[in-house]
């Protein structure tokens, strides 16, 4: 023992470097199982690799029985009929053969802004079925500094929503949110280490002129133009090589823009749209001519809806009209 160390803390000092010890193997990963050292890190990379599998296979045995015993099958076309999950599944069954994009449109309150649940639901659907891109991300964003999944920054906008409604002319996009250039209007995104590089960039916008519109990808630098169109629609801003950093320059162009579309591939894509303070039923505020448009261009298979917190009181038993308003609006 070094020198100054008495006897009597001797016994102190053996336990504690044995439970620095016990303490580095733990964090390592490596235990002792019949006197022999285990990495269980290794282990767990396998239970989750095997729990990985089990799950797709899970899917497939679920779907399998849902064709079986309740979707109806029109053999003489491509047509089916199927309620509820079962048709998105039958769509993520299909994926393969199809090669396409299937989405999934996640409303929700602050529970999950900045791509919180979403992102690990979209990585684990991305990582059996496909894609690879972070989804829909708004041209503004309350939540661009703390959101891990992107990096966003804007400048120059004036933004409407559910709080700050639009003037008349104007509409609201499935985000609850719409934005028109207030002056120099830009906005900046940069690949973050989870999803690190674009692959193909789309603007979401509805406008009735023409103009045009300024993008910086990495080094390069195109003009992209803008058409006038009937309610909303997207342009291609960027399909080329994948880039890290995106700038668009709407400096030329008036129009409604809502956000980008960050794909890259066949497969599964989660949009997140958050609303802080949201209960869900503002969402009848936007026209359903948008949603169905919004819908079939991009090919929305599964709609969530993740509310509830705004609305519980203190002593409030009776959530009966909450269920109606939600029925009201989204069984029409």
């Amino acid at each position: 023992m070094p020198q100054g160390v008495d006897n009597n803390t001797q016994p102190f000092l053996i336990i504690l470097f044995a439970a620095l010890a016990l303490s580095y193997l733990s964090f390592t990963g490596i235990t002792f199982i019949n006197g022999k050292p285990v990495d269980m890190f290794s282990e767990v990379r396998k239970d989750i690799i095997s729990t990985h599998q089990q799950t797709k296979n899970s899917y497939i045995d679920s779907l399998n029985k849902l064709l079986k015993n309740n979707a109806i099958v029109k053999k003489d076309s491509d047509v089916v009929t199927s309620h509820g999950l079962e048709h998105f599944l039958l769509a993520l069954n299909n994926l393969p053969k199809a090669k396409n994009k299937i989405r999934i449109a996640w409303f929700g309150d602050s529970m999950i802004e900045g791509d919180l649940v979403t992102n690990d639901f979209r990585k684990l659907m991305q990582k059996t079925f496909g894609g690879n891109g972070v989804g829909y991300v708004g041209v503004t964003s309350p939540t661009a500094q703390f959101r891990g999944s992107i990096n966003h920054t804007f400048s120059g906008w004036k933004t409407y929503s559910f709080h700050d409604k639009p003037p008349k002319g104007l509409q609201l996009s499935m985000s609850g949110y719409t934005n028109i250039n207030n002056g120099n209007a830009k906005v900046k995104y940069t690949a973050s280490k989870e999803y690190n590089a674009f692959g193909d960039v789309r603007l979401l916008f509805s406008s009735s002129d023409y103009g045009s519109i300024n993008v910086q990808a990495d080094t390069f630098e195109r003009e992209v133009f803008i058409d006038s169109i009937n309610g909303t629609g997207t342009v291609a801003i960027w399909d080329s090589t994948p880039c890290k950093k995106l700038i668009v320059d709407f400096n030329k162009t008036q129009a409604q823009y809502y956000g980008m579309y960050f794909d890259n591939g066949t497969g599964v894509y989660v949009d997140n749209f958050s609303f802080r303070g949201n209960s869900g039923i503002p969402l009848s505020e936007i026209p359903t001519t948008v949603l169905q448009k919004m819908s079939k261009d991009e090919n929305y298979q599964l709609v969530v809806l993740n509310y509830g917190l705004n609305i519980v009181a203190h002593n409030q038993k009776n959530y009966d009209w909450y269920e109606r308003a939600f029925k009201k609006r989204w069984h029409t």
